[in-house]
């Protein structure tokens, strides 16, 4: 009879994955990650890129997240920089309140 430490842990046994599963090839990720930080659309933009190259277009500067953010603005995703800001806003708001409640504790002691 086993011991019980001998079975195998749940979430070990489903999150195994064979030998390059689920690895993003470089070319991709990168593209993906350069929508994300230009708050594309990302499956907007990738499917347009890939049907474009499909499609035999060379002209690879247009393909570019930055280019293609220019001549499809309907595709950005404006709450983004929103989000940014107010988390940005948040965050000074945090350090200037910390740093008076460490000077008015300083000239309690």
């Amino acid at each position: 009879m086993k011991a019980e430490r001998d079975k195998p842990v749940p979430s070990q046994t489903y999150t195994r994955k064979p030998a390059g599963a689920g690895e993003i090839p470089d070319g991709c990720g990168v593209r993906l990650r350069t929508a994300h930080r230009n708050d594309l659309d990302v499956w907007a933009y990738l499917k347009d890129v890939l049907d474009r190259l499909l499609a035999g277009c060379t002209d690879y500067h247009a393909l570019r997240a930055d280019v293609w953010k220019q001549t499809h603005p309907e595709q950005v995703r404006t709450y983004r920089a929103e989000e940014r800001r107010e988390r940005a806003d948040t965050t000074r708001f945090r350090r200037a309140r910390r740093r008076l409640l460490e000077k008015v504790d300083k000239r309690q002691r």
